[in-house]
């Protein structure tokens, strides 16, 4: 596979501009190549190369075989013409006989008194001469020769030859009439004896013109051999010029290799102190926890001994539920203190050897529990573990691709000795000979296995090293979703085929039946159609190489590729269609009941504990749905509000909730009750996902303190419920005096939501930017595609206009409802592309590959607060207008450049807090004196990890390696040889 290929495989899409840029190179190792073809290409015009400088009179051109372009088609072969003699003298070839002295060009004319042409030309072009003949032999027959291919008037030949008796001479050939004046008249300098005679009174005749003609020829001919030697020398230079170029471009690129690394390595050793002070904090805070325990079990043992249910497994449970239970990890955290702590020290000793000093005075009374806190730092480990494999891999992929780079340009010039640049400048840069990482990811194995896993460091590697997922074979997985969509798809529209018939069934009551289950199965299908426009969404993002796996957080090692995922819509697709095709196939007496077996089996599926049909990624859906379930008690991460803006799309299925339960506790028996004309509760569930994205708001408003975006966006849900409240009260009143709050709400909403999609979710709207109105940073090459979705978003939006149309329909018909609802999902099926897309491109403008996790204890850290840049700093950049002054110096408040309008300041500094709004809409960074960590409340708000990770499970009988004592701890805690 070829390099480039691999290269944009295994990068970090995040930190795509920092690694070499392997194609431009090799575009410039092609100009490379071209100019070095140029130099070694032969000039043109080679016959001018080789001239004789010595006697102008004696100058020829030599040039392409004369005889060969004068050959005539009836020329008869050596072999066949009778004066052929084979054992005349023999001519070595017509290129030697040329050179000869003697010999004529082919200016001169052919035949002459006493040249070899004079009576015959049947063996021109032989390779033998012909022997002199007879002058009376009369039976040898004479051919015509061509026209000789100059002006017959400037020759210099015998006026009384043989020639001159024949017919007038035929004009010229037009080829070498036009390169005839800027060729010489070469002289014959030896002729026959014959033709001696003749020469000295002709030569008198012409010598004055032929002189003449020589002179300027001569002139034009090495006035272009100096002209040609300058052209010569252009490739050359070019060659040169591409040469350092290239040089130039691995310069620049070594150079900003390096100090991203540089910069990134300083960032991962200052994280890794931040995280082993954390730890300090968990193992004093809990063996002072395991110290007052068995202070209490002393003085309380011999009093009273607890039996039963209330005793000693009461205890056990209470102490579970309150987090004071001590199992085998808290033991070896015990065993890492000091003798005297072993020994029973007080907690007075205890709390003076903790790290507290930089830690707020009200934070002693509010301790994070140790399960909380032990479970924060194991994923900030895990994740500070990863982020350090990411830049080995940066590094070592980058070494590659010089080592490629410098392999190609070797090959192109040919270069001795190889691979010079990268002997001479690559190995010995910081990003090469750094064994920075290395001592980084040793030291975080030792900290996971100390803290974690007591001791054991196999098991601790085990759990830290990311598992690379290679791009397996997929083609099971792609067989069967491809198999049950087909499959489900053609059961749905033998379903739908049947159910229109049973609309026309004698029975009255089967058609509004049929009515009401095709609404319940309009419902279902939404939900799988969104599903499946979701992995939609996940092939583009893969193709685009944005990192949704890291937006969304996902395990990494257990993430599922797009055509895993798939499988799941697909087999949900495959039971409705079966289900449709089984109720509406006949009538009979489980007409009304199949939707309650798909919904349970569905159910099922989803909630099923068993580890199959990829439990971890169920798990992870179940939980979120909690989180968005009780959305205001939990912090806003980016799935909480993504899901909560997923429900505000699916309306038409959450009122589909009231409609089923309603009808089956009515037995199908008073349909008119449970339809939106008169069911207020369906009007609450289609509010329901509009007030957990309203609460989620306030929670990121308690959070902050920042009343943009939060508070405008919590505005922005409000007016999404009174939108579906109007909606629902001019469905049930019947009554047209409910029309006018209802369209100005819906107006409002739609304004309202348009704007907020395209200026805050997309980040899109600046003027300024290359592309109109769209942003700098695009993750797509396209920008048609852009201003595609931005008409579309705004379109769909006002589709609630169709129920102020039929509004002689005061209840709407089902099929108006649906098909408005799946215009409100595929819209929203392009609003995620985009909003994945905008916070990736944030992500690129950071370069953050790996996660922000939370520390359970709120210990300043003014390197990683002071130093690194915050969103607000760097997001605002691709906003800034080109003939403006940066927005950055309006955020910090310098004065403005003299003769910059308010008008563009104001603008600037509009597109700087739009810009940054979006990255602020969920749980990344808090206010900025909470930067340091989570605070303590917030200790039971994590994603629950698996029960093998929990070490304090009595039942865990793996050894502790008993040899790690105090020195050792701490010589590792005290000494910082891992990060020099």
């Amino acid at each position: 596979m070829k390099f480039a290929k691999e290269l944009e495989r295994e990068l970090v899409p995040e930190w795509r501009a920092k690694y070499l840029d392997y194609k431009a190179g090799k575009k410039k190792l092609k100009a490379i190549s071209r100019a070095l073809q140029k130099t070694n290409r032969s000039p043109s015009h080679s016959s001018l190369r080789h001239l004789n400088h010595g006697d102008p009179s004696t100058v020829t051109a030599s040039g392409p075989d004369p005889p060969s372009s004068f050959h005539q088609p009836d020329r008869k072969h050596p072999a066949t013409d009778p004066t052929y003699n084979p054992t005349s003298p023999g001519r070595s070839g017509s290129r030697t006989s040329r050179s000869t002295p003697g010999r004529r060009s082919e200016r001169q004319p052919l035949r002459v008194p006493g040249s070899r042409f004079s009576t015959t030309v049947g063996n021109y072009g032989s390779i033998l001469a012909t022997p002199p003949l007879h002058a009376g032999s009369s039976d040898v027959a004479s051919f015509e020769l061509p026209d000789p291919a100059i002006d017959l008037k400037v020759q210099d030949f015998d006026p009384n030859s043989e020639i001159t008796r024949q017919d007038e001479p035929r004009s010229p050939s037009p080829v070498m009439a036009r390169n005839g004046s800027t060729r010489t008249v070469p002289e014959i300098s030896q002729l026959s004896p014959s033709a001696n005679t003749d020469k000295d009174s002709k030569r008198n005749t012409f010598s004055g013109s032929n002189s003449k003609r020589a002179s300027q020829i001569l002139k034009r001919v090495f006035t272009y051999t100096e002209s040609q030697e300058k052209q010569d020398d252009q490739p050359s230079s070019e060659f040169q010029r591409r040469q350092d170029e290239f040089f130039a471009f691995l310069d620049d690129e070594l150079a900003k290799i390096e100090s991203f690394y540089q910069m990134k390595e300083e960032e991962a050793t200052e994280r890794l102190k931040v995280l082993k002070e954390q730890l300090h904090i968990m193992r004093d805070q809990r063996i002072q926890e395991v110290l007052s325990n068995k202070k209490g079990r002393t003085q309380h043992g011999h009093s009273h001994k607890p039996t039963g249910f209330g005793g000693l497994n009461g205890s056990r449970l209470k102490e579970a539920f309150v987090g004071r239970r001590i199992g085998k990890n808290s033991k070896a955290l015990a065993e890492l203190a000091t003798p005297a702590a072993n020994q029973g020290q007080d907690a007075e000793v205890v709390n003076r050897r903790r790290d507290f000093s930089r830690r707020p005075e009200n934070a002693v009374n509010h301790e994070v529990p140790y399960r909380s806190a032990k479970r924060k730092l194991k994923h900030a480990l895990q994740e500070f573990y990863r982020g350090v494999e990411l830049l080995k891999a940066y590094a070592y992929l980058n070494r590659t691709a010089f080592r490629k780079i410098n392999k190609k340009y070797d090959k192109a010039v040919n270069s001795r000795p190889p691979l010079r640049y990268m002997s001479d400048k690559v190995n010995k840069a910081w990003f090469v000979q750094s064994e920075v990482t290395e001592n980084l990811m040793a030291a975080a194995e030792d900290l996971y296995a100390r803290y974690f896993e007591r001791g054991n460091r196999k098991i601790a590697i085990s759990k830290l090293r990311k598992t690379l997922r290679k791009s397996g074979d997929y083609s099971p997985n792609t067989f069967r979703a491809g198999l049950l969509l087909m499959a489900g798809i053609l059961f749905g529209i033998q379903a739908l085929i049947y159910a229109s018939q049973h609309f026309h069934h004698p029975d009255p009551i089967i058609p509004i039946h049929t009515s009401y289950l095709l609404q319940i199965y309009g419902g279902f299908f939404l939900i799988v159609f969104h599903f499946l426009l979701f992995c939609l969404d996940c092939i583009i993002w893969t193709r685009s190489k944005i990192n949704y796996v890291f937006i969304f957080e996902y395990d990494t090692r257990t993430a599922l590729d797009w055509r895993q995922l798939t499988e799941l819509p697909c087999l949900f697709m495959f039971l409705l269609g079966l289900f449709m095709w089984l109720n509406f196939l006949s009538v009979n007496a489980m007409y009304i009941y199949w939707p309650v077996v798909l919904i349970g089996i569905t159910v099922i599926v989803l909630f099923l504990p068993a580890r199959v049909l990829y439990h971890r990624s169920r798990k992870w859906w179940a939980y979120s749905n909690w989180r968005l379930l009780l959305a205001g008690l939990y912090p806003v991460e980016f799935r909480d509000f993504f899901l909560g803006d997923m429900y505000c799309s699916q309306t038409y299925a959450m009122g589909n909730i009231e409609l089923f339960f309603c009808l089956y506790a009515k037995h199908w028996t008073d349909h008119a009750q449970c339809n939106s004309s008169h069911s207020r509760l369906l009007g609450f569930f289609s509010c329901l996902p509009s007030i957990w994205r309203a609460l989620q708001c306030l929670r990121r408003y308690a959070d902050t303190r920042n009343v943009f975006p939060h508070l405008l966006n919590f505005g922005k849900y409000i007016f999404g419920v009174l939108y579906y409240a109007t909606l629902s009260m001019y469905r049930i009143d019947r009554v047209t005096r409910f029309q006018a709050p209802f369209i100005t709400f819906a107006l409002l909403n739609a304004v309202y939501c348009c704007v907020w999609d395209l200026a805050m979710d997309w980040s899109l709207g600046n003027p300024y930017a290359k592309h109109p109105l769209l942003r700098e940073v695009l993750a797509f090459h396209r920008a048609w595609v852009y201003y595609a979705a931005m008409v579309i978003d705004v379109v769909v939006r006002f589709n609630w206009i169709f129920y102020a149309i039929f509004a002689h329909d005061i209840q709407h018909s089902a099929v108006l409802s649906f098909v408005v609802a799946f215009s409100e999902i595929s819209r929203r099926g392009i609003w995620t592309i985009f909003r994945v897309e905008n916070e990736h491109c944030t992500n690129v403008l950071l370069f953050r590959a790996s996660r922000d996790v939370p520390l359970p204890y709120e210990v300043a850290s003014p390197h990683t607060e002071t130093d690194q840049p915050t969103e607000e700093m760097v997001v605002q950049e691709p906003q800034q207008p080109t003939p403006q002054p940066p927005a950055a110096d309006i955020e910090h408040g310098t004065p403005p450049t003299p003769g910059t309008s308010l008008r563009a300041r104001g603008l600037s500094r509009v597109g700087t807090i739009l810009a940054s709004a979006h990255a602020q809409d969920f749980q990344r960074r808090k206010r900025p004196e909470d930067l340091g960590g989570a605070s303590a409340s917030h200790g039971n708000a994590d994603t629950p990890e698996d029960s093998s990770d929990d070490d304090d499970d009595p039942t865990d009988t793996r050894p502790y390696s008993d040899n790690i004592t105090v020195e050792d701890y701490a010589s590792y805690g005290d000494n910082d040889r891992f990060l020099h």
